[in-house]
């Protein structure tokens, strides 16, 4: 095989190669309730996949999945299918407490602390015992 030879055919299995990991990220996506995605994998490929599997769900696609749930009442193991993968998406996502910490406001500066501090991070104001 000559060198142009070489060269055409490692960019046509590259290009393969791309569209085979556009085409994963692809059902990951819209897996997870959004459209598109391929462009994550055919541009990034391995870390693209990565990052489309770490998305979170979107949220229309919990009200999907309820909408589905209402239209036939009398399907029991449909019902339950979609009770067991609302409750997968759900144990996948962070609940918002968890995100939500408690804080108090510095009497001196008025800026927001952790509500364990004892001193102000910005102005190193001592708080109050109460």
């Amino acid at each position: 095989m000559s060198g142009s030879e070489v060269l055409w055919l490692s960019v046509f299995i590259s290009l393969v190669l791309c569209c085979v990991l556009g085409g994963i990220t692809l059902r990951i996506n819209e897996s997870k309730g959004y459209s598109g995605g391929f462009q994550w994998g055919f541009f990034l490929g391995i870390l693209g996949i990565v990052i489309v599997a770490c998305r979170p769900y979107e949220i229309s696609y919990y009200y999907e999945i309820i909408a589905e749930l209402k239209k036939d009442p009398q399907d029991a193991q449909f019902q339950d299918s979609m009770l067991t993968k609302l409750k997968n998406i759900s144990s996948e996502t962070p609940k918002s407490s968890d995100s939500v910490k408690a804080t108090k406001r510095c009497d001196y500066c008025d800026a927001v602390n952790d509500a364990n501090s004892s001193f102000c991070s910005k102005c190193g104001k001592s708080f109050k015992r109460q």
